[in-house]
């Protein structure tokens, strides 16, 4: 009975090693493990910013510089040196107090100044989304003041009781009191919301996709070796 137990122990053991080692072979198409020069999907990048940013001005550059060197996990070889400039754009999209900014470039410093594609979102010190600003509010009064509105509607009565046709002084008086009406309503003040964060301000970089620059190191290897 003791040897049955154990030969079925060991048959169900052996049909699960190949179900695991079919499974194990879509996960090396997956993830490579042959890359020695990369950064996964959910690296943090930590950097500083190194220009203010402002919601009035989103078509300006956002540039943050690297403070300490991106490790590959696997070969603790240097992908991205300290140093290396982050260059993206700023948005404002459902946030009373912070600054999206997405990063597709990466700069290496000099001498190399090499380019890399890269697509990275920028992460408050606390880990949460965005850069936190400050907020000012701009309230700017259009089209015509409040005297030259009550002029029209004085205008519009004083026609409504002194023309000689009562019905059409009154459409003329009405009409003019209704304009001066409108644009009392239009004078209300617009108020605009902008967002400003000072520059030099830390900050992580989350990369939304895997950078691996294996291809980059080989042609590195076959040069020298020329």
């Amino acid at each position: 009975m003791v040897k049955k137990c154990l030969l079925l122990g060991l048959l169900i053991g052996s049909v699960g090693g190949i179900h695991a080692g079919e499974d194990v072979v879509p996960v090396l198409k997956t993830f490579p493990s042959k890359e020695t020069w990369f950064l996964p999907t959910g690296t943090i990048l930590k950097a500083s910013t190194k220009n203010a940013i402002f919601s009035f001005n989103l078509e300006a550059p956002v540039v943050a510089e690297l403070d300490e060197p991106a490790i590959c996990p696997k070969t603790n070889a240097v992908v991205l040196p300290q140093g290396t400039k982050l260059i993206g754009t700023a948005s404002v999209l459902k946030s009373d107090d912070r600054v999206n900014v997405e990063f597709r470039l990466a700069v290496l410093p000099a001498p190399s100044g090499k380019e890399y594609q890269i697509q990275g979102l920028i992460l408050h010190p606390d880990g949460s989304a965005g850069l936190k600003g400050t907020v000012r509010e701009y309230k700017e009064v259009r089209l015509m003041s409040s005297a030259a509105a009550g002029a029209v509607s004085g205008i519009g009565q004083a026609v409504a009781t002194t023309a000689g046709q009562p019905i059409v002084g009154q459409a003329v008086g009405g009409a003019l009191t209704a304009g001066a009406t409108e644009i009392q309503t239009g004078m209300a003040p617009k108020v605009d919301v902008s967002i400003s964060v000072p520059p030099y301000q830390k900050c992580g970089v989350f990369l939304m996709n895997r950078l691996v620059l294996d291809d980059e190191r080989i042609v590195k290897q076959s040069t020298k070796g020329e």
